[in-house]
C-alpha cells in the first residue's frame, strides 16, 4: 500500500516502505452485524496472532468498536453500529 501512494506522489519506488507500527499509513475497519461478533471477531484475530486493544475500546450505546493490531503492525477496527439508531435523522 505504502509503495502505491509512493508512487502517486512520484516518488522513487525503490525506496523502504514504512514501519506501520512508526509512520500512520491507513485505516482498515471490519463491520459485523451484531455487538457480541465485535468481541467474537477480536478472539479469531487473536488466535490468528493479533495483538488485542492497542486503541481503547469504544462503547457509544448505538455502536461499539474494539481495536486488533496484526504481526505486521497494521491496526484493524472491528465495528458494530445499530443503524436503526439514525432512522429518525435526515
Amino acid at each position: 500500500m505504502a509503495r502505491f501512494a509512493r508512487g502517486l506522489r512520484g516518488v522513487d519506488d525503490s525506496a523502504a516502505d514504512g514501519d506501520a507500527r512508526r509512520d500512520s499509513q491507513a485505516l482498515l475497519a471490519l463491520t459485523v452485524n451484531n455487538r457480541d461478533a465485535v468481541d467474537a471477531t477480536l478472539t479469531r484475530a487473536i488466535a490468528a496472532g493479533g495483538r488485542a486493544d492497542p486503541n481503547p475500546p469504544q462503547d457509544h450505546g448505538f455502536m461499539c468498536s474494539r481495536s486488533i493490531e496484526d504481526p505486521d503492525g497494521y491496526v484493524w477496527e472491528i465495528v458494530w453500529m445499530d443503524v436503526t439508531a439514525q432512522a429518525g435523522t435526515p
